[in-house]
């Protein structure tokens, strides 16, 4: 996925982000929700890309994997910041 893809794809997980927070305001961990909503997206949407361009090259396949895997971390990260 290019670039410029990656960051059309992204554009609803914004919109996803900012529709939660401000649907439910009272909602003490909505941010850290909205935030692990918006990175499961992310995941989809790149296990999706990949399964549909079939073959992929593996500087491709790196490439996406690398950025699945900040993505997983960076929503743990959320998610142990919130638990202790």
């Amino acid at each position: 996925m290019t670039q410029k893809t990656r960051n059309l794809l992204t554009l609803p997980a914004i919109a996803i982000y900012i529709a939660l927070v401000l649907a439910f305001p009272l909602q003490p961990d909505i941010r850290t929700t909205a935030l692990l909503a918006c990175g499961a997206y992310l995941l989809l949407l790149s296990a999706f890309v990949l399964w549909r361009n079939r073959p992929v090259s593996q500087n491709v396949l790196i490439g996406e994997l690398i950025a699945d895997l900040v993505i997983a971390g960076a929503m743990v990260f959320v998610w142990l910041r919130t638990t202790a």
